[in-house]
């Protein structure tokens, strides 16, 4: 959202040749709004893709910032820091969530421009070496996987006792990077607090488990971390940034004079990728504003010309409320599952039996 406002210093000029005033006009501020975050990227994309741009960024720079190695173990820095000495995992990355595609993008000339445009935005230092501390602390938690088998799920206090490395690691996430109690960050990925009545106790978690709420927590901290970025370049970016007297009785403020700029996520189809359930919610957000540009551009500007009996030649276009009502009518898709989730028998294969007898008919 881009603002503008007139200046009310230059209202009453007038011009020589035409005796007409003169206004200028000039933008005032802008904010950034998040609708929708791919979160589940962080810890899940597909073999053909990139996790976040800012990772590979951050990760092929470090040779050329020392000031980030202690945000790393030292015994995993000679990996991070020679990337060719991992050529057999994980794609040349040391790190588990990178793995798959790593497109030559240039990644440490973009990494430079980053961190000059985080300054551009009024970034301080403190807050540059917060943020990417908040990075490898992600990267970090990302490298703890608790393996395990069907047949021996066993509970994740258990295999940390003979598991000293993920140990090591913890500690230093918590004690280093999050600067939070290892305690507190070991209860929260070993043990789930249950209430029964009157009485409270904790409930040990198995090795799936504890990776399903550390996955939730890499989610959330990147999450975090995205949302305070957008804060910080907002606060920067507002017209009432460095504003140091208040505004005079005589100024004019026109709040309502805004461009809106909407960068939205495309659609991908779920056959050729192995896409989910936050991928079908981008499809019908997508859905939906195309179906709002087909109102504005196409019915509602046409009836406007035939009203005025100006001449056009009419525009046909693909009408998509009928995949719109597929997803959200009454008995659409977001319906049906929502009545899915309630049934403790129902599994994804009744689901899918469901909307196939409720659409027999559609094409």
């Amino acid at each position: 959202k881009i603002e503008f406002e007139s200046d009310s210093s230059n209202l009453s000029t007038t011009t020589a040749s035409s005796n007409t005033t003169v206004a200028k006009n000039g933008m005032k501020g802008a904010e950034i709004t998040t609708y929708l975050l791919e979160k589940t990227r962080v810890i899940k994309h597909n073999s053909n893709e990139r996790n976040f741009h800012i990772f590979y960024q951050f990760t092929r720079s470090l040779p050329l910032h020392p000031e980030f190695h202690s945000l790393f173990l030292p015994e995993d820095l000679p990996f991070i820091l020679n990337p060719a000495t991992n050529s057999t995992t994980n794609n040349g990355s040391f790190f588990n969530i990178l793995k798959g595609e790593e497109f030559d993008l240039n990644d440490q000339h973009r990494f430079e421009k980053t961190l000059k445009a985080m300054k551009i935005c009024g970034m301080s230092s403190d807050q540059i070496l917060n943020i990417f501390t908040l990075l490898s602390s992600i990267l970090n938690l990302g490298q703890i996987q608790f393996t395990s088998s069907s047949s021996n799920d066993k509970e994740t206090i258990e295999y940390l006792k003979t598991n000293t490395e993920i140990e090591h690691r913890l500690q230093f996430i918590s004690n280093t990077l999050l600067q939070t109690s290892y305690p507190d960050l070991y209860k929260i990925i070993t043990e789930k607090p249950v209430t029964a009545g009157r009485e409270k106790f904790l409930l040990k978690l198995s090795l799936s488990q504890s990776q399903s709420i550390l996955d939730s927590f890499i989610i959330y901290l990147y999450s975090s971390l995205f949302s305070t970025l957008v804060s910080l370049i907002n606060s920067n970016l507002s017209h009432n940034h460095n504003k140091t007297t208040p505004s005079t009785s005589n100024s004019i403020t026109l709040d309502n004079y805004w461009i809106g700029l909407l960068d939205i996520y495309g659609f991908e189809s779920f056959g050729e990728y192995s896409n989910d359930f936050e991928q079908f919610c981008i499809n019908y957000a997508n859905e939906k504003l195309q179906q709002n540009f087909n109102q504005i551009i196409f019915k509602y500007e046409q009836a406007e010309y035939q009203s005025e009996s100006i001449p056009w030649q009419y525009i046909s276009f693909t009408d998509n409320q009928p995949c719109i009502d597929l997803i959200e009518a009454k008995l659409g898709i977001l319906s049906i599952l929502d009545e899915e989730c309630k049934f403790p028998k129902s599994s994804a294969l009744t689901f899918v039996d469901k909307l196939k007898d409720v659409n027999k008919g559609n094409k």
